[in-house]
């Protein structure tokens, strides 16, 4: 046996302990840590993501001495001495340093026995990984076998704030992995506001799947939850088992607790099944199946409560039904369909403002092919109607077909399209209609102007029945629409602010002659609001069909911005447009009047930055013979680098609706933030919406709660609700979902 005593040197093992440097060792010790930085990041997915502004303030890493670059596969021993032997036991002694690549050992002392492959380490054991640093006082580690035994440990992520503490951890070749009396958390290590401990945690790395037994959610020392076994997979494939509970309390249907539980049924299908407690109610139970193949993808839902307690011991049921299907190459079927048991569903077990005005709900079963140029569909389309006051014709069937090529005779775009539709109601007018259109155009320019001529033909026939409103029953129509679009782009630099500013000047002119279409019934058409930029070059001021109005106008437009030169960010956008009519409008729906004023309403809009934190947004419509505004709505929105939000909302349309909102999120310190939205009915005198909450955020948790009173759908009643929301970074949400609906009501908040 040969002997070498060092004092205060580093050696560079690299050719001559081929064995233990290039392989048993560079596999062993980094795999196994590997395995153990894993393990715990499945268990808490989200800490590497950085989902979280303020991190704890506590960093237990601490930086191990190594080569910066090593050479691949070599192994870099430093002692303060030691005996190195090459047949049997070497003994390290005072500041060890192990390097291995990017893993780095540090000990007080070490052994490694070359008869049996083992490294035994103690003495504040210091082992430090790419992902994670374990301290601990003892480390014995067989390489011939992959076999690891770690006592007393403590353990830190360093791609996020995961930490914890285990009494030992033994690897059992590189096959599993068993932590024992161990523990989990996102808070500092000498700040721990919740923690999770289990008895016993066993990873199979084979099987990708970890277990624990006797686990308890602790915050502080006291247990708020507890499990005696669960299990979690250690990648990121599905895993059945229970998902985030939620909780909530509406005037509606008193205290909610919800326990979903997801079922990983297959690779390509999965079922979520979702008790549901309402305490004014009884147990309502909602399913959820959804799958996903080459040609099929769709997801069913199920949502019943028998015998509600608040509606006649009445059964409630919803059923639902989304499907997409490739039944060839080019052949696809859509099927979408909703109903529900009763008219009030949505009104009593809606989650949302939205849902409760629900006034019908569709079914739609759709066929379609498309192949090179054309499309080709067929479609049933029936709705369940839960408000009777304007319920929709059904179409049954509907067939459609479009032919668009790319490029037509001399560059020219051309589109044919034709509609065959059954309308269907119990209460009126029904029938056949077919329409057939066919439209050309040719643009010419380049980037910096243009000018596109158009023309489109239009035939609609009709075979009526139950005609009540006129003695023709098989009423026709064939109209014209000629229009030529043109527009410049001037652009020029302003160097001493940075920006490019553009003068874009539009014009379209539209005719479309006069034709009566008084016996023609109304089965899908309405009139368009101008409410909207894109109306001022709209060729038709009707949807649908049914009706095509008779047109002689200009369009006029201007639009200028300022362009950061920087960013391509635009600083400012400014436009004002207007309809000039040389003709009335004498083409109606029933019970309106010729429309026999000369010109629309003046468009104005103006989205501007005031600042780098501040928004201004306005839509603004001047009737210039009443001299008043006839629509307005103004944006203000404010948000600066402390997460400050505050939003300003005035709304009004003519004499039908004024309203004011307020809502913003503020910090009031690094913990606490201050959560609301006011909306206000000017017209009325009322509220429509009063939100105020609070909010406290750590390092590692949140809470927050909500108070909510809003105006139902019967424009008569408030309903009440309060969101109740804790959040454990790591762990998720557990309430009532409360930040997807805050996002939805306050613009900017967490964004």
């Amino acid at each position: 046996m040969q002997i070498i005593k060092i004092t205060a040197v580093r050696f560079c093992y690299s050719t001559h302990w081929r064995l233990y440097s290039n392989t048993h060792l560079n596999h062993s010790k980094q795999t196994f840590f590997t395995f153990l930085a894993t393990s715990v990041l499945c268990i808490n997915p989200a800490l590497a993501e950085g989902q979280w502004s303020n991190s704890c303030a506590v960093n237990t890493n601490t930086i191990v001495p190594g080569i910066a670059n090593p050479t691949p596969g070599a192994i870099y021993l430093e002692a303060d001495e030691g005996k190195i032997s090459q047949t049997g036991t070497s003994v390290l002694k005072g500041n060890i340093t192990i390097q291995q690549n990017q893993t780095f050992l540090s000990a007080g002392e070490a052994t490694f026995n070359r008869k049996t492959q083992t490294v035994d380490a103690k003495n504040n054991i210091t082992l430090q990984t790419p992902t994670l640093q374990i301290n601990s006082q003892s480390l014995e580690l067989q390489l011939s076998t992959d076999k690891a035994i770690i006592l007393d440990t403590s353990y830190q992520l360093k791609n996020g704030d995961g930490n914890g503490a285990s009494k030992r951890i033994t690897q059992d070749a590189k096959e599993k992995t068993t932590l024992e009396d161990a523990t989990f958390s996102t808070c500092p290590a000498n700040q721990k506001s919740w923690h999770i401990k289990a008895e016993d945690i066993t990873l199979d790395h084979t099987k990708q799947i970890g277990t624990a037994r006797n686990v308890s959610l602790r915050v502080g020392n006291t247990p708020i939850f507890y499990s005696p076994y669960f299990d979690f997979p250690l990648n990121n494939q599905r895993k059945s088992g229970f998902l985030v509970p939620r909780i909530g309390i509406t005037a509606q249907s008193g205290t909610s607790i919800s326990l979903p539980y997801y079922f990983n049924l297959a690779s390509n299908y999965d079922l979520t099944l979702t008790p549901n407690i309402l305490t004014q109610r009884g147990l309502k139970v909602d399913s959820e199946f959804r799958y996903l193949d080459k040609r099929n993808e769709g997801v069913y839902r199920l949502d019943m409560l028998p015998s509600d307690n608040n509606y006649d011991d009445k059964d409630r049921v919803l059923t639902s039904i989304k499907h997409h299907a490739k039944l060839a190459h080019n052949t696809e079927l859509t099927i979408d369909a909703t109903n529900v048991s009763d008219d009030d569903y949505f009104d009593d077990l809606g989650d949302s403002l939205l849902n409760s005005s629900t006034v019908s709900l569709e079914r739609t079963l759709k066929i379609s092919r498309t192949q090179d140029d054309w499309t080709f569909a067929t479609a049933l389309q029936d709705y369940q109607i839960l408000d009777s006051s304007s319920p929709p014709y059904s179409r049954l069937p509907e067939l459609s077909f479009r032919y668009a090529p790319e490029k037509g005779f001399y560059n020219t775009q051309n589109r044919f399209e034709t509609e065959l539709v059954n309308f269907h109601s119990t209460d009126a007018v029904t029938g056949l209609r077919l329409d057939i259109n066919a439209l050309s155009s040719k643009r010419f320019g380049d980037a910096s102007w243009y000018v596109e001529p158009s023309l489109e033909l239009r035939h609609t026939m009709y075979s009526l029945d139950n005609n009540t409103t006129s003695d023709n029953d098989s009423p026709s129509r064939t109209l014209p629409t000629a229009s030529i679009d043109a527009g410049v782009f001037f652009e020029r630099n302003i160097p001493e602010k940075d920006v490019i500013q553009t003068l874009e000047p539009r014009l379209l002119y539209t005719y479309t002659p006069y034709k009566d279409q008084s016996d023609i019934p109304v089965f899908d058409s309405a009139a368009t609001s101008f409410g909207t930029s894109t109306q001022l070059f709209a060729k038709n001021r009707f949807t649908g069909k049914d009706r095509i109005g008779d047109t002689n106008q200009l369009t006029t437009a201007l639009t200028s911005r300022l362009i950061d030169t920087k960013d391509g960010r635009e600083k400012l956008t400014a436009s004002i447009g207007q309809i000039f009519y040389f003709d009335d409008r004498r083409v109606t729906l029933p019970g309106f009047a010729t429309d026999t004023t000369s010109s629309s309403e003046l468009a104005l809009e103006l989205s501007s930055e005031i600042g780098k934190r501040t928004r201004f947004i306005s839509s603004t419509y001047w009737d210039t013979d009443t001299k008043e505004v006839s629509l307005n709505e103004t944006r203000l929105h404010y948000k600066d680098p402390k997460d400050r939000v505050v939003n300003l909302v005035y709304r009004n349309l003519d004499e039908e609706f004024e309203q004011a909102q307020l809502s913003f999120s503020t910090p009031v310190n690094d913990e606490w933030a201050l959560i609301g939205n006011y909306e206000r009915d000017l017209k009325n005198d009322r509220n429509l919406e009063v939100l105020a909450g609070i909010e406290y955020s750590s390092c590692c948790w949140k809470t927050r709660i909500v108070g909510r009173r809003y105006l139902t759908s019967d424009n008569i009643t408030y309903d009440n609700a309060t969101f109740i929301e804790f959040e454990l970074k790591g762990l998720g949400n557990i309430g009532t979902g409360a930040e997807s609906f805050l996002k939805e009501q306050i613009y900017g908040y967490e964004d």
